[in-house]
């Protein structure tokens, strides 16, 4: 861990999937980080903010489960037959 940025494979570790997948948050907008790699690098050295990975995993925390609502139907009227 560099301190308040993690690489993109310390990110794959802490969600337990593989680095691609970060990478590919991170291309798709979905993950902020930013490129360290001097001006004209062919490979860019990604760091990602932990208040963004924090952010990220909150926003995809699911809802807490709200009971469903209990419906009941009114009684259906008896027909009389005649």
């Amino acid at each position: 861990m560099h301190g308040t940025t993690l690489l993109p494979r310390e990110v794959a570790e802490r969600w337990r999937c593989t680095p691609e997948q970060v990478l590919l948050m991170i291309h798709d907008g979905e993950l902020r980080a930013f490129d360290i790699s001097k001006r004209g690098a062919k490979k860019p050295r990604w760091r990602v903010p932990i208040n963004a990975v924090e952010r990220f995993e909150t926003a995809r925390q699911p809802e807490a489960a709200q009971p469903a609502a209990i419906t009941t139907k009114p009684p259906r009227p008896k027909k009389e037959w005649v």
